[in-house]
């Protein structure tokens, strides 16, 4: 039986879906060194064009940021892993 710690890390990585590097990503599992943390490189193209850029955040141990946690827990924990047994499990479920 194959010996799994369950001390893993996960990046998460947002993306619109008509953005150009979704899903185009890259795992370089051989300069992961001596952890579980592969990592994951995207490239985004930069065109000429000026974009206007609109950045939302939520303040630092604000009560915005207290609920959007506790949503984002709550999302996560009320998520059906049962079936995702390999790779192609996780990504129909991502999807």
């Amino acid at each position: 039986m194959p010996n799994h710690n369950t001390n893993l890390v996960i990046d998460l990585v947002f993306l619109l879906p008509n953005n150009t590097g979704f899903g185009q990503h890259t795992l370089y599992s051989e300069i992961c060194k001596p952890s579980d943390h592969v990592p994951l490189i995207i490239e985004i193209g930069i065109g000429e064009v000026n974009t206007d850029i609109n950045i939302w955040s939520i303040k630092k141990d604000s009560e915005k940021e207290k609920e959007f946690i506790s949503l984002l827990v709550q999302g996560i924990q009320s998520l059906d892993t049962s079936a995702i047994r390999s790779q192609a499990n996780l990504e129909a479920s991502v999807q």
